[in-house]
């Protein structure tokens, strides 16, 4: 498969995803670029759970950490 219609499949699908999803994804990109360059880097999820107008929703919180040192 040529790499720009590769590009260009990769680009619908990432257009399909929710926000929420697009957020993780780029959030996986970061961490695999950093960790790439040396740096240690992981997600942190939480999820916080809340009862609006008797209807559970679901929050999804994802925090960055970095190790600022050189491995």
């Amino acid at each position: 498969m040529e790499v720009n219609s590769l590009v260009k499949e990769l680009l619908v699908e990432y257009r399909q995803l929710t926000s929420s999803q697009k957020l993780f994804f780029e959030l996986l990109a970061f961490v695999y670029i950093g960790s790439r360059n040396g740096k240690g880097i992981a997600i942190e999820t939480q999820t916080i759970k809340k009862v609006v107008n008797g209807e559970i929703k679901h929050k999804y919180v994802y925090t960055v950490v970095v190790d600022e040192e050189d491995n």
